[in-house]
């Protein structure tokens, strides 16, 4: 069960009365499940939309957690701090979203002002995000704030926070995709961003509802990625190219599924080539504006067997080169050439940038498989094609919480982890022979 609890006010409409007038209803908490709208509890007795309901939480030290209603539909709970339901009340009578206290100021808020400082690390919003356990990358913030400069603050930065309706976010949407030729993708994730600020607005009391919850995002004509046959897989690596470290960052892609940034990224003291069975860590991943980043992307850490092939490949280049220092990057560039990130290249700490492995990528295409540039451009096949091309055999064949862990998806290939079908275990095999 779940109490409402209504504040009476005179018919007047002044201040609300005295809080012991502050009465309780029950209901089945189904009700407000299902959205149904709840009338006065007696008739004749002015009620205001200010109203609230507690419950308490078992799970969370007994505390009592408040959701208030207001004309713009419910809030989310929120703790009151409170283990006594009588002080829980109290607590939700004082901070109602709509007490005439402070209720101007609300609603003559700009959406300007409210957008002060946000997408910054130091914002409260980004603070909880990351308290949280969310991923929210430097990359992830910046495109963020320029999302906000450009597109959402020349539109909405004028208008009163409590003014903005769902209508008007939906023509801005369009505006940004017809007028202002961005494609849906980019303008979806415009009205992303500004949903979720208009969400934590929400969240904090500012306005009773989020507006742009409502909007529907555009759709999306993705262009489909191209992968590699298996024969061409065979043909491409059969013998390593004239680059040896290019050779071994394909490999990589396609033996393992990596991403380039994530190859960019390792160092030599996340690979393990003298143990029985060799393996790498993915600890790190590589931006060409930021450097060397803490985490993966999506902070996909993990440890993955490399397979015979790859694990020769990699002890090959670890002989060729000269930064064998564990912090050292396995594809150091020996250019010392000025980042976008803009930090001077260190000796062993700056990895060769991806216009030399495309290129040289693009080069084995052409002569190994007699892929021309206008087909390659038809196809779609770029790096990144390698990742698509392991995953793509891999899935339906091993299930994507095992093919996301690199131990698991070893001993399922090896017929350890689970019992496979031949034929399911022909075309793992020949998967994972990509590297071996």
């Amino acid at each position: 069960m779940v109490e409402l609890h209504l504040a009476k006010v005179d018919v007047a409409g002044s201040s609300p009365v005295s809080r012991s007038l502050v009465r309780t209803y029950t209901f089945p908490a189904m009700w407000e499940q299902e959205g149904i709208k709840l009338g006065s509890a007696r008739k004749g007795e002015p009620l205001t939309a200010q109203r609230f309901y507690l419950t308490c939480r078992p799970d969370r030290g007994n505390r009592w957690y408040c959701r208030f209603r207001t004309a713009g539909g419910v809030l989310p709970w929120q703790s009151t701090g409170e283990t006594e339901k009588s002080k829980a009340a109290k607590w939700a009578q004082a901070h109602l979203p709509d007490t005439p206290r402070g209720k101007g100021q609300r609603e003559r808020l700009l959406f300007s002002t409210f957008a002060k400082d946000w997408w910054l690390p130091s914002h409260e919003y980004v603070q909880r995000q990351l308290a949280r356990g969310r991923s929210l990358s430097r990359r992830y913030l910046d495109n963020a704030r320029a999302q906000l400069r450009l597109y959402i603050l020349p539109a909405f930065g004028g208008c009163r926070l409590s003014a903005i309706t769902t209508a008007q976010i939906d023509d801005w949407l369009f505006h940004l995709h017809k007028e202002c030729h961005l494609n849906a993708d980019t303008a979806n994730h415009c009205l992303g961003r500004f949903r979720q600020m208009l969400g934590y607005a929400s969240f904090q009391g500012y306005i009773a509802g989020n507006p742009a919850r409502a909007v529907e995002p555009l759709a999306i004509k993705a262009k489909v990625r191209g992968i590699l046959t298996p024969a061409e897989v065979v043909e491409l690596f059969a013998k390593p190219w004239a680059d040896k470290r290019a050779y071994a960052a394909a490999l990589l892609g396609c033996s393992l599924g990596l991403r380039l940034g994530e190859i960019q990224g390792l160092q030599w003291q996340h690979l393990h080539l003298d143990e029985p069975q060799p393996w790498l860590s993915v600890q790190h991943s590589w931006g060409r504006k930021y450097g060397l980043l803490p985490t993966p992307k999506c902070n996909s850490v993990r440890d993955i067997p490399l397979p015979p092939r790859t694990a020769d490949t990699l002890r090959a280049l670890l002989r060729l080169t000269k930064y064998k220092k564990p912090d050292y990057l396995v594809f150091a560039s020996p250019h010392l050439a000025r980042h976008r990130h803009g930090t001077e290249g260190q000796p062993g700490k700056t990895p060769i940038g991806q216009g030399q492995i495309d290129s040289t990528f693009y080069a084995a295409l052409k002569s190994r498989l007699g892929i021309s540039e206008q087909e390659r451009r038809e196809r779609n096949l770029v790096f990144h094609s390698l990742r698509h091309t392991f995953i793509s055999y891999c899935r339906g064949n091993v299930p994507d919480h095992i093919l996301r862990r690199g131990w698991e998806f070893f001993l399922w290939v090896r017929g350890e982890k689970k019992k496979v079908s031949q034929s399911n275990k022909m075309v793992l095999q020949n998967t994972h022979r990509l590297g071996g």
